[in-house]
């Protein structure tokens, strides 16, 4: 069973990797999140921990940047009703933008996910809310500031379009207080970037 690896990427695809394993040539698919997915390239080297899947049909790899993302994966494949993509996808906010939701029962964020209505993001945040590791890493973890959802998607297109992530994430945590909609957010980025 595998629980950390430190491979090459050889393919990115939708949520998708294949790595080679060194010295071996044996490729392997590992599932990521679409916010691990924009950090990674072809031909890097990658370091994840890993959630070996076994089902009676099938056997996956899910891959995360860190210990506390892999524990809310399992702990969501834990709650009836979702199933992995639908936990990769949830994944896809931030850690701390998913526990500020949970927290304040923000089912509407939670129901703008792929395949997350509204019953099953009460159901999710309910059932979190209750577990007692949560708490643990809400309190760890509360001290961060947390990001608002239009982040996540201004932080993609932009770096989508090759801008550095360190950089927009820079001038995101400046942006004026007169810049509304994510249009308006995403434009005043662009040019903040040119600029530098």
């Amino acid at each position: 069973m595998f629980s950390y690896i430190k491979w090459e990427i050889i393919n990115i695809e939708n949520n998708k990797l294949d790595i080679l394993a060194q010295n071996t040539g044996i490729w392997f698919e590992v599932f990521v999140s679409n916010l691990t997915l924009h950090e990674l390239k072809v031909w890097n080297f990658v370091e994840l921990y890993i959630y070996h899947n076994k089902t009676e049909n099938s056997e996956d790899l899910f891959g995360f940047p860190n210990l506390k993302e892999k524990l809310i994966f399992k702990n969501l494949l834990k709650i009836s009703w979702v199933w992995w993509k639908m936990a990769i996808n949830i994944l896809g906010l931030w850690t701390n933008t998913l526990l500020k939701a949970i927290d304040e029962w923000d089912e509407k964020m939670l129901s703008t996910i792929s395949w997350v209505g509204k019953k099953i993001a009460l159901k999710i945040i309910l059932e979190m809310k209750n577990n007692a590791w949560i708490g643990d890493i809400m309190k760890n973890d509360w001290k961060i500031e947390l990001q608002p959802a239009w982040n996540m998607e201004i932080i993609i297109t932009l770096t989508n379009m090759w801008y550095d992530k360190k950089s927009v994430e820079e001038v995101l945590r400046n942006l004026p207080e007169w810049v509304e909609n994510i249009q308006e957010k995403t434009i005043f980025c662009i040019r903040a970037l040119w600029r530098k």
